[in-house]
């Protein structure tokens, strides 16, 4: 009821990824330097991080006192709209939000998630390329399912999970999300010595990277 025009499904996932590069070694595992802290990364453009994403950001780092959150977005090179950005906080948690300069390049940008231990996603415009090097890092990414309306631009890094074999990181809620970045930091240091390998692992070789499936695919869809 909300399109005129007619929705059509394509069958595993909706895009195609190819990451175009040589794949940057995943150098630095943040958890394992300092165990007592979880950083989780969001460098999704600042547009798509609005106030209701900011309340779900601030109830997470109240929550998780162990949490620290990187942002990394060229809005955010600014120092009055970093400032501004920074003030949406609660003030006892300001202190643990990170500010990562930008990159220049792609791959200096794709390295850049070697500096946290996984990623976090916004809603309801949830992200696509930027989730989708995220997996490539070995980060995975806490998504949230809209399972009201499907709306397509929410539930675009869930399809990206789903077909990635990585289910556990789609959540229903911000209190799932918070229950399962628990689980996540009481994970031992063997654990995330392996987990960057396996996510990239998984995501690489599944659905969202298949290239010739997802062209046969999106050929039969047409015929």
């Amino acid at each position: 009821k909300f399109y005129t025009e007619q929705l059509i499904s394509l069958k595993n996932c909706f895009t195609c990824y190819d990451p175009l590069i040589q794949l940057p070694d995943i150098t630095e595992i943040p958890r394992i330097k300092n165990p007592h802290e979880l950083v989780i990364a969001c460098f999704h453009r600042v547009n798509k991080i609005t106030d209701t994403v900011i309340i779900a950001y601030n109830k997470i780092l109240q929550a998780c006192p162990f949490v620290k959150i990187m942002f990394k977005t060229k809005a955010l090179i600014s120092i009055k709209t970093q400032k501004q950005f920074i003030e949406k906080f609660d003030k006892n948690v300001q202190n643990r939000l990170i500010i990562t300069p930008c990159t220049i390049d792609h791959l200096s940008h794709i390295k850049s998630f070697n500096l946290a231990d996984i990623s976090i996603d916004t809603f309801p415009y949830s992200g696509t390329t930027i989730s989708c090097e995220s997996l490539l890092m070995g980060s995975p990414i806490l998504s949230l399912y809209d399972s009201t309306f499907y709306r397509h631009a929410q539930n675009v890094t869930c399809s990206l999970l789903k077909n990635s074999n990585l289910d556990f990181y789609i959540c229903n809620n911000i209190h799932e999300i918070i229950d399962k970045i628990i689980v996540l930091h009481n994970k031992p240091v063997d654990f995330w010595k392996q987990n960057k390998q396996i996510t990239r692992d998984k995501f690489l070789n599944g659905f969202v990277c298949n290239k010739k499936l997802y062209m046969d695919n999106l050929q039969n869809t047409f015929v």
